[in-house]
C-alpha cells in the first residue's frame, strides 16, 4: 500500500494506486477501496473524497453525507462545509444551520464558531446568528480561562483590532483592552 492510516474505531484506511478504502484489525476488507482519499475514523464517521467532492461514511461504509463538497470538517454532530467558494455549517440531516456566506470558519467552541467575511472575523452561535459583529482582525475561540481552577467559568476570546490584542467575554464585553502585542492561549 502507498499509505496507510491507523486504527480507530476497529478500522484502518489505506490506498494503493490512488483508490481508497478500509481494513478492519484482521486485515480484512471492510469498505471497498472506491474513494480517492480517505481519513481516519472519529465518531464512527470518517471522511472520503470521490470524484464529486468530500463526503462522509459510517463504519458500514454507508453514506452520511454525499459527496458534493470541497471540504468537510467535522464538529460533533455538524459539518463545517465548503462549497464553491464559500462556508456554512449543515447538521447530519443536510439543513444548514450557519449560512453558506462566509470566506472561512472556525470549529464551534462553547457555542460560538468564529467567522470570517470580507477579510472581519466575528462569532455566530449554534443558530447561524451573528453574536458578536464581524468586526475584528482576528479572532481566536472561546475557552474557559477559569479551567482547572475553582472559580467559576469565565468563557473568554482573544481578539485583534488595529489597537492590537485583546479579550473579550460572550457579551462582547472587554475584559482586557486592545493594546496588546500577543496574548497567548490559556492553559
Amino acid at each position: 500500500y502507498d499509505e496507510i492510516g491507523e486504527f480507530s474505531q476497529g478500522l484502518i484506511y489505506a490506498g494503493r494506486d490512488g483508490k481508497y478504502g478500509y481494513f478492519d484489525i484482521n486485515g480484512e476488507k471492510k469498505i471497498p477501496f472506491i474513494y480517492k482519499s480517505a481519513f481516519d475514523f472519529k465518531n464512527n464517521k470518517a471522511i472520503i473524497k470521490e470524484d464529486e467532492g468530500y463526503g462522509v461514511i459510517n463504519v458500514r461504509g454507508q453514506p452520511l453525507l454525499p459527496s458534493v463538497y470541497e471540504w468537510i470538517i467535522p464538529d460533533s454532530n455538524q459539518y463545517v462545509v465548503k462549497k464553491g467558494d464559500v462556508y456554512g455549517v449543515i447538521n447530519q440531516q443536510e439543513e444548514v444551520i450557519v449560512p453558506f456566506e462566509y470566506e472561512k470558519i472556525r470549529a464551534f467552541s462553547h457555542g460560538l464558531a468564529a467567522v470570517q467575511k470580507a477579510f472581519k472575523w466575528g462569532f455566530v452561535n449554534t443558530l447561524g446568528e451573528v453574536t458578536i459583529p464581524i468586526e475584528y482582525k482576528d479572532v481566536k475561540p472561546f475557552s474557559n480561562i477559569n479551567e482547572g481552577t475553582q472559580a467559576f467559568s469565565l468563557y473568554a476570546a482573544r481578539v485583534r483590532k488595529d489597537s492590537g490584542w485583546g479579550l473579550i467575554n460572550k457579551e462582547e464585553k472587554a475584559i482586557f483592552s486592545y493594546e496588546y502585542d500577543k496574548i497567548e492561549a490559556f492553559r
